[in-house]
């Protein structure tokens, strides 16, 4: 019966959680462009601006997989402003003055363009690698789902900044909140007459350690602290989870603190009217060590 509970826990956490893939800030922009512009093929009858956005679609495409540190980038951009100059030295003044041409020259100057500037992309490279250890590296960011992907991309103490490179370069985390949203299904052990499993539903804050941002010759650089190098992150947690209790499921109430990969919580169990203590794993791969039969 308790391997029976266990394996349909664990079932649930891996159902309900997917994991994030990379995609750095280049890659985002180039979607976005290609998702502005694509449309506006089937809204013009026009064959030469047909032409015009075919060609640069084209051009965004050699982008695709590419980020801002990719030695291949710059070529790539060198030949998408060689093609765009070419068809916008060909088309006919009336062409130019289609509204289907200024949409695609916004959305290339919003999403596109900046890229250009070396300030830009020094930037945008830094803050990848932030994101990479915010989103991606760490123990706690292999769970991540795209619930709290959504919540993180909308709620404003989680975004990132987008503006000016030369003020975003002196902010301490280079304009990338430290701060993330936690919405999540954990497995747990709950230190009720020895240790029960149990299955937590988790909301919460973390907080990533970055590196401190350092100036010099070459560029802003990284300097790690023993926070940025060992703890990584940390953070608060409460949640309502499930504990097996002699072949009876019981009701859970937690709030917990969170360091790296594990959380430890204080529980209410509102059934026996018990404080218990008990401890969670953010990283899934970490049952195997405690249940041999995990895989």
């Amino acid at each position: 019966m308790k391997r029976i509970f266990i394996t349909i826990s664990v079932s649930i956490v891996i159902f309900v959680q997917t994991f994030v893939s990379v995609a750095g800030q280049l890659s985002s922009d180039v979607e976005l462009y290609n998702r502005e512009v694509t449309p506006l093929l089937k809204t013009t009858t026009n064959t030469v601006v047909q032409e015009f956005l075919a060609s640069c679609l084209s051009g965004a495409t050699q982008l695709k997989g590419l980020e801002a540190y990719d030695s291949r980038t710059s070529a790539s951009f060198d030949k998408l402003v060689t093609d765009r100059i070419k068809w916008v030295g060909d088309l006919r003044h009336g062409d130019r003055r289609d509204p289907v041409v200024a949409l695609e020259s916004k959305s290339y100057n919003k999403h596109l363009y900046p890229y250009r500037e070396a300030e830009y992309v020094n930037l945008v490279r830094l803050q990848d690698e932030l994101f990479e250890r915010k989103y991606f590296k760490t123990e706690t960011a292999k769970n991540a789902n795209v619930i709290e992907g959504a919540i993180n991309s909308h709620w404003l103490l989680t975004r990132a900044e987008r503006g000016d490179p030369k003020e975003i370069l002196k902010m301490p985390t280079l304009g990338v909140s430290p701060w993330e949203a936690i919405l999540r299904f954990e497995p747990a052990v709950v230190f009720d007459n020895g240790g029960q499993a149990a299955v937590m539903g988790t909301f919460g804050l973390n907080r990533t350690f970055f590196p401190s941002v350092a100036s010099g010759v070459n560029g802003a650089t990284f300097d790690e602290s023993f926070w940025s190098k060992n703890v990584q992150k940390a953070g608060l947690r409460a949640g309502v989870g499930v504990e097996k209790d002699n072949d009876q499921a019981k009701v859970l109430l937690g709030v917990g603190v969170q360091v790296w990969s594990v959380g430890v919580w204080g529980f209410y169990k509102p059934d026996d009217s018990e404080f218990l203590v008990g401890v969670s794993m953010s990283d899934l791969s970490k049952l195997k060590k405690i249940f041999g039969w995990f895989e």
